[in-house]
């Protein structure tokens, strides 16, 4: 009888170490963001095509089968981009089954569900705003209640997302007949979906207001004002890949400038040896006209500096009826003292530019900025004092072109300006140098006010 028991005992002992021995150990890999294993990741990326089941919990960390872990084979997946964490697909040293769970110490903004990607929420998920991006095939599930405040979702071909259980205000969909978005249970306040979307949208929650054939752009925009959506620009490269717009790039903008000029007078006297009456320089109208081609070096959300190059025209149309003087030793614009000659004059200055502009986005739609240009002033057959009249039998037209060097040979000036996105502004201009030499002319400081074009 003892035999007996003691062959049980054996065989009962036997199955629990089996049992024991077949358990699979958790392997656990923390996730640090600098120093910290508590910091919050605005971005999430997952490339992963293995079952991803998400938890929120005290730090960042991911965890996985110890059994499934080679080191000679299995990569590092998980990488930490600044605000951005990306989830890859480990290399595994056997093709089999794997899953990972993944906590985040907070629910981020903007998730990217990469192609085939099946990831659940198993937690409770509450927050203000997020978008969700499914490439193709991927699936989302929001296991457990998921109240959001704001949510966009953009699926593609064959990825499904669902909710067994929603709360939100606004819901913002994007999608082709064979993505599926799945509510079960819940309340929406507002579903607005996309014109010549035909997504398919099932379950039983309850849907207080559908906006139909919105004129939106298909993709995430980053940071929007979900509550302004009629008013969001397009930005196709975010619905490639949103977390190209990093913080910081660059770009290159083409920008034209036109206004309307004027000058300064400082000094009334021409030099030490003459001066010439009151009103020579009284100028009728004058404009300036500029193409410059920048970088942009784009700092976060809110700031931008762009340098670059350009090529400006300035033109004074005088008042009165002038002509230019020689001496011998310089040129100077005189009253001309020919009753015959009623001539039409102006003075055209063209320099080489290396503008410079700080600009800060006060909203989406609306900008300042400020900053300033160095010029180089050039001679040509186009420039200098020119003037038109008429003659018995005869239209003279007097072109000093490069003979004319009167021309201060470097200028600086400066600017301040608003502006509406990124295609129009208006600015003022101030010259922080005189227009002309020492000794030449008069002290004249141009100014003026105008408006650019970007391209």
């Amino acid at each position: 009888m003892r035999t007996k028991f003691f062959l049980l005992f054996v065989l009962i002992l036997g199955l629990t170490l089996n049992g024991f021995s077949q358990e699979k150990t958790i392997y656990k890999q923390t996730i640090y963001k600098g120093a910290r294993k508590d910091a919050t990741f605005k971005n999430i990326q997952i490339n992963a095509t293995c079952d991803i089941v998400i938890s929120f919990g005290e730090e960042n960390a991911v965890y996985f089968n110890k059994n499934d872990y080679d080191k000679e084979k299995f990569k590092a997946f998980v990488i930490v981009d600044e605000d951005k964490l990306i989830i890859d697909q480990p290399s595994l040293k056997e093709d089999k089954p794997f899953s990972i769970r993944l906590q985040l110490v907070e629910m981020p903004s903007q998730i990217v569900f990469g192609k085939d990607s099946k990831v659940y929420f198993n937690d409770i998920v509450s927050t203000t705003e997020m978008e969700c991006f499914l490439e193709e095939n991927a699936k989302l599930s929001f296991v457990k209640n998921a109240t959001i405040d704001n949510l966009m979702i953009t699926l593609e071909k064959d990825s499904k997302i669902s909710f067994d259980n929603i709360a939100s205000k606004n819901v913002y969909l994007q999608g082709p007949l064979q993505a599926e978005a799945k509510f079960e249970r819940g309340n929406i306040e507002n579903l607005t979906t996309y014109n010549g979307d035909s997504i398919n949208v099932s379950g039983n929650c309850k849907i207080s207001s559908i906006n139909k054939d919105v004129e939106l752009p298909i993709g995430i925009i980053s940071n929007m004002n979900l509550e302004d959506y009629d008013e969001i620009v397009e930005d196709l490269d975010s619905k490639i890949n949103p977390f190209k717009q990093k913080w910081f790039y660059t770009d290159v903008v083409v920008q034209f400038n036109f206004g309307g000029l004027r000058w300064n007078r400082g000094l009334t006297t021409i030099d030490d040896f003459f001066s010439l009456p009151e009103g020579v320089y009284d100028i009728r109208y004058g404009n300036s006209w500029s193409y410059e081609v920048k970088v942009q070096f784009v700092f976060g959300k809110k700031w931008d500096v762009f340098i670059g190059v350009g090529l400006e025209s300035n033109v004074f149309y005088f008042r009165n009826n002038l002509m230019l003087m020689d001496n011998g030793v310089n040129k100077q614009i005189v009253f001309n003292d020919d009753e015959m000659i009623d001539a039409k004059s102006k003075l055209v200055a063209r320099y080489s530019l290396i503008p410079l502009k700080i600009r800060y986005k006060i909203n989406k739609n609306f900008n300042i900025h400020v900053g300033g240009t160095i010029g180089f002033s050039f001679r040509s057959k186009y420039t200098g004092f020119k003037r038109d009249y008429s003659i018995p039998n005869a239209e003279v037209e007097e072109r000093w072109g490069e003979k004319y060097n009167n021309f201060k040979p470097i200028k600086a000036e400066v600017q301040a300006g608003i502006g509406y996105r990124d295609w129009f502004s208006i600015y003022a201009k101030y010259a922080l140098t005189p227009l002309f030499k020492t000794g030449r002319e008069t002290t004249l400081y141009p100014y003026s006010i105008g408006f650019s074009l970007g391209l």
